[in-house]
């Protein structure tokens, strides 16, 4: 994902393993998880206990189940979405059950959605300590004003506590927060990564309403993993409660089938009346990361150059755009994924935002091994890279754009294309 991202913070010794969901105690939503073991399911997960069904599709499941002698399988509808749990013996193995459902039953096990890696390793992710004399960190006035900007994402801290600046705080309504991260712990690189969405817009649209909703996770969960259905839930309770004009989703997956099935569900309703803007992910050659892939939502790469070389916030607004334009000075990094998931490409790498103050050892190694914590004295302000913080940039410059009066949908596509 983004996408993707987690409470931030785990007890104990930096992560040994190259992927964290390898270990044999790795959870999400408080339940093991495992390789599917197919094919191209190297890079995906099932949550033990659980499948996810089209309610259509519930009677030909549980007969194919019954084949392979699993019986008396609790179901539960999920809300409105037309899907069903199905639950199952969690000591089931997965290869049998990916194996006899990946004919043509319309069933899709509930698989975890994985934070999109950069190539260049786990550190190009790590928040950046930078001097706060550095960087402009005053937004861009009176924009934004009558635009509601929504933000899904894991886990958001409270700014107060943090002593994010006032102008971080006014007008956003969180959900929830929780504790500011402890220095005493170390944390994962998805480490203050809301807040830092949440910022960026409004650092951009500062006149502008952010409203957050956050995804339900479970204690013991891997840092940057979530599953379908809980984006799908967390996406309905902030649509359901607030009118949104743009929705801003730093993070993105795949399951087996290559979409996210509950999550389209979540958003189909709202295509017509709001601007769904996500990040393309940071694996540099999946095109088919969702839901940025899907055609009515507007996927947001990164460009190679640093936020701050482009005079961030002011020289950000300029270079929101097509990634094809064939403009000189402007190039995809090289993680950036591109292709479908990218119709724009904004800032994505040493984009400043609040963050925290004091000594925080973060993990992330190069190459991805995970073996290495740095520990960084922070002065209130990090650097954040990824395309989950281009997402937010692209929100802002067209919330600055379309501000001063109720915007539409072809407003704010305008604004952005």
């Amino acid at each position: 994902m983004s996408a993707g991202h987690g409470k931030g913070s785990r007890k104990g010794s930096p992560q040994q393993s190259s992927n964290p969901l390898d270990g044999p105690r790795a959870r999400v939503g408080g339940k093991r998880i495992r390789h599917s073991g197919t094919g191209v399911g190297a890079s995906y997960y099932y949550v033990t206990g659980e499948l996810i069904a089209d309610s259509s599709a519930v009677d030909d499941v549980l007969a194919g189940l019954r084949h392979i002698d699993i019986d008396k399988c609790p179901t539960t509808p999920i809300g409105d979405t037309g899907l069903v749990t199905i639950e199952v013996d969690a000591r089931t193995r997965v290869d049998q059950i990916v194996n006899l459902l990946s004919g043509p039953l319309a069933v899709e096990p509930n698989h975890v959605l994985t934070t999109h890696r950069h190539l260049g390793g786990l550190a190009v992710l790590r928040p950046k300590a930078v001097d706060p004399a550095k960087i402009a960190t005053r937004p861009m006035k009176g924009r934004g004003e009558g635009v509601t900007i929504g933000v899904v994402d894991s886990f958001f801290y409270d700014p107060v506590a943090a002593g994010h600046p006032s102008w971080v705080i006014d007008g956003v309504d969180f959900d929830a927060v929780g504790a500011v991260p402890n220095e005493n712990v170390t944390h994962s690189v998805t480490v203050g990564h809301g807040n830092a969405v949440v910022s960026i817009i409004k650092q951009l649209a500062p006149e502008s309403t952010v409203v957050t909703s956050t995804i339900e996770t479970a204690k013991g969960d891997v840092p940057g993993t979530m599953s379908d259905t809980a984006v799908a839930g967390a996406i309905e309770r902030l649509l359901c409660n607030h009118r949104v004009h743009i929705l801003v989703l730093p993070l993105g997956g795949s399951t087996r089938s290559g979409a996210m099935p509950a999550t389209a569900r979540a958003l189909d309703p709202y295509l017509g009346s709001t601007v769904v803007i996500a990040s393309a992910g940071n694996s540099g050659d999946d095109p088919t990361v969702y839901p940025a892939s899907d055609p009515e939502v507007v996927g947001v790469g990164s460009w190679r150059p640093s936020a701050m070389d482009l005079a961030y916030a002011r020289g950000a607004a300029k270079v929101v755009m097509p990634p094809y334009a064939g403009l000189p000075k402007l190039a995809l990094a090289p993680w950036s994924n591109s292709g479908v998931c990218a119709q724009l490409a904004a800032p994505g790498v040493r984009v400043p935002a609040p963050f925290l103050s004091g000594g925080y050892a973060i993990e992330g190694g190069e190459k991805n091994t995970g073996e290495f914590v740095t520990k960084q004295n922070f002065k209130g302000w990090a650097l954040f890279t990824g395309t989950s913080f281009a997402a937010p940039i692209a929100a802002g410059v067209a919330a600055g754009a379309v501000g001063g009066s109720v915007p539409s949908v072809t407003d704010i596509l305008d604004a952005l294309f």
